[in-house]
């Protein structure tokens, strides 16, 4: 691929994740009450909640100020996916019934996606995540990551 069209490629899948956790960072905060109440009704150990109700928010945030800057981008996409694991790696084990019970659904327009949706969902930004850190490796390589930190 010739470095204009990764560059097309790259500037894309930042905007697609852009759009996605601007929405949902933006979800989460407007609906703040419902967001941590939700969070509270997680099958997980109740002393992470706390941390996991304003660190969420707050990396999906963090990576779209990464994604904005071009000499930052590929920590954007770097933390892009690893968020998108987490919550792939969760979906997964939710579906298959790890917690007991399928846990509650995310908020706004994502709210009205069942389990299954959702992971077909996440599954693509997972994939383009990939792409995104293999198309913008040309112009970034890791000891940049490591430098811009």
């Amino acid at each position: 691929m010739k470095t204009n069209q990764k560059n097309v490629v790259s500037n894309i899948i930042s905007i697609l994740f852009i759009i996605l956790f601007t929405y949902t960072a933006s979800s989460k905060l407007s609906n703040f009450k419902s967001y941590s109440h939700s969070m509270y009704n997680q099958p997980i150990d109740k002393t992470f909640i706390p941390y996991l109700i304003y660190g969420i928010p707050f990396f999906e945030i963090i990576s779209v100020f990464f994604l904005l800057s071009t000499t930052k981008r590929i920590m954007g996409f770097y933390l892009s996916e690893i968020l998108m694991l987490a919550f792939t790696g969760y979906i997964v084990l939710g579906l298959n019934k790890y917690f007991g019970h399928i846990p509650c659904t995310c908020g706004g327009v994502i709210q009205s996606l069942s389990w299954t949706q959702h992971l077909y969902l996440n599954i693509f930004f997972d994939f383009i995540g990939i792409i995104g850190i293999i198309t913008i490796r040309h112009k970034q390589p890791y000891n940049v990551l490591a430098q811009s930190l």
